[in-house]
């Protein structure tokens, strides 16, 4: 690849990213601008952890054959969105949130807080992960670039939801349960990309899903807090 091909190639990667990240954090006024882009980073920094365990689960010989995903079978296809794509990518970025917060000593304050975070880290890592596949392409590929880092956000939102809900409800179960929503919608919507027994379009109606929910979720917040005493 020649200068101007990497650099556009950067510039895709990185722009909608950042543009996206501001967007949300500016919407929702809800965590340190600094502490945004920390979480940002800290999600770049799960690509390559990611790619690790996706090389080293291809060591073994069920997913010998998944350095092609376009030559396996559709079961094959499936169960490595679903149990392996899902999973550590909705795991790695989640890890990043609780480590990075961990250090920092920050608290959940609302349902705002935990989404920005788990925004921000959904962006990092989509951002890497756009890098890497038009490296690998080597080819600009816009749609992907726009449209990645919002799906990541809205696989995460999940947990974010979840980590909301642990720091004002007793027990553990949010976090649990939200992460396997994560992992399992994330899981399907990858399975459509890599069937050829579905129509890519299918993803449509899937994202679109998760936006309403995450609508829903924030008025019913926003309806929540309204009913609660002022001080």
């Amino acid at each position: 690849m020649d200068s101007v091909q990497v650099g556009a190639i950067v510039a895709a990667s990185f722009v909608p990213g950042l543009f996206w990240l501001f967007y949300f954090l500016k919407s929702r006024r809800c965590t340190n601008v600094s502490h945004g882009v920390l979480l940002f980073l800290g999600g770049i920094v799960c690509g390559p952890i990611a790619l690790l365990v996706f090389n080293a689960v291809e060591l073994s010989p069920f997913y010998a054959q998944l350095g092609d995903v376009d030559g396996v079978d559709e079961a094959t296809k499936f169960t490595y969105a679903l149990f392996v794509v899902g999973p550590v990518e909705e795991l790695v970025k989640f890890g990043s949130v609780i480590v990075i917060t961990r250090l920092l000593k920050l608290r959940v304050t609302s349902m705002n807080t935990a989404l920005a975070w788990s925004t921000a880290a959904a962006i990092g890592f989509a951002t890497i992960e756009n890098w890497y596949y038009m490296v690998e392409v080597e080819e600009v590929v816009w749609h992907r670039a726009l449209t990645l880092p919002f799906n990541h956000v809205l696989f995460s939102s999940f947990w974010g939801v979840g980590l909301y809900r642990d720091a004002t409800e007793e027990g553990k179960q949010w976090i649990a349960l939200t992460l396997v929503l994560s992992m399992v919608y994330h899981g399907v919507y990858d399975y459509i990309l890599f069937s050829d027994a579905i129509h890519p379009a299918f993803v449509l109606p899937v994202v679109l899903v998760l936006y309403f929910w995450l609508v829903s979720v924030f008025r019913a917040e926003h309806a929540r807090d309204s009913k609660r005493p002022s001080l």
